[in-house]
């Protein structure tokens, strides 16, 4: 086999064993929610803890899995004859691609923990990202992005992505405008509570079986120097937004709702009153849940390094490669991303 024919062929094999290794993630996936579920209802400490075992065991075939589906979708392509290979822009477009991969596991198992409990009203989730520009926080976006639409049967996943600009004008209803207009929607400024309904009657009159949107805000710096708007935004909109889920999963199983605020900087303080907010043990769909972005450790970029850099390099090369950049760096993200980009495709990057 040759030439056009067996780039197919290989092609072809891709596929299958992409296929294979998406039904076995989807079986593990439903006998992980099982587990959970039995160990929600388990009345003894042993069955417990039985239990805790084999949600941990399950887990890590999961996360083994997922790691190759990974590898076989960030793979470079093998340079032929008729094409030698990307140019530098497009080696710097797909390291760019890469990025979400070198962290983010933490912040993908609570998402997790949050999206497999069972739901019987909606699953819905605020997550608030601090330190967003300096932290890595549009890889941990694409990261989460790519967890749902992954999971989301074609067709059934909505990605509403807004950036606030500096020159809008910020009052209560700016984050609704925005929002509002993705679905065609004008608010009334004298009636703030009617155009908060006609959001929410839109978004979860969208829902159908397995539905998942995604409501992705960025740079909410903005909204944050208003005191009233964060606040208003749970209470106003969020929390109506839970309710009305709730009626849509009356009619459809599978659906959820996950809003994203980036945060460039510290959030101000008593910017959200503690009745708004929860923690990952104390879950609540109404209110805001805090995560933490964290710093890059040598060991996540010399795997990063080693996984997707596409460079010929031994050990002691990658070695010497990843204490470079995390000395450099420290290991805050935009840093990082930055000295891998210029070692790994130099002529791109100024």
């Amino acid at each position: 086999m040759t030439g056009a024919d067996g780039a197919l062929g290989i092609l072809d094999i891709r596929a299958a064993k992409r296929r294979i290794k998406e039904d076995q993630l989807g079986a593990l996936l439903e006998d992980y929610a099982d587990t959970e579920r039995q160990r929600t209802s388990a009345l003894g400490p042993a069955d417990r803890n039985r239990l805790d075992r084999q949600a941990a065991e399950i887990w890590e075939q999961i996360e083994a899995l997922e790691r190759e589906l990974k590898d076989m979708e960030l793979a470079p392509s093998e340079p032929t004859r008729d094409s030698p290979g990307p140019d530098r822009a497009q080696i710097h477009r797909e390291l760019r691609a890469k990025l979400p991969e070198i962290d983010f596991e933490a912040l993908e198992r609570s998402l997790r923990t949050i999206l497999s409990t069972p739901w019987d009203d909606g699953c819905a989730a605020l997550l608030l990202f601090q330190h967003s520009m300096r932290m890595g926080g549009e890889w941990c976006a694409a990261r989460i992005r790519a967890l749902l639409a992954r999971e989301t049967c074609p067709g059934c996943f909505r990605h509403i992505p807004i950036e606030f600009q500096a020159s809008e004008h910020i009052d209560n209803l700016t984050p609704l405008r925005r929002i509002g207009h993705e679905f065609g929607l004008d608010g009334p400024a004298e009636d703030p509570q009617a155009f908060a309904r006609a959001i929410t009657g839109k978004l979860c009159g969208s829902l159908q079986m397995g539905s998942v949107i995604l409501l992705e805000l960025r740079r909410c710096d903005y909204l944050a120097d208003v005191p009233s708007v964060l606040p208003w935004f749970i209470e106003q909109f969020w929390q109506r937004l839970v309710h009305e889920l709730a009626a849509a999963a009356q009619e459809y199983y599978g659906v959820k709702i996950v809003g994203l605020l980036f945060l460039d900087f510290d959030l101000p303080p008593a910017a959200f009153p503690a009745e708004v907010c929860c923690t990952l043990d104390r879950f609540e769909r109404r209110h805001v849940l805090e995560m933490t972005l964290c710093a890059w450790s040598r060991d996540e970029i010399r795997d990063w390094i080693t996984r997707f850099s596409g460079l010929k390099l031994s050990r002691r090369d990658v070695d010497r490669m990843a204490d470079r950049v995390y000395k450099d760096s420290d290991g805050t993200p935009s840093a990082v991303a930055h000295a891998l980009l210029e070692l790994c495709a130099p002529a791109t990057v100024r």
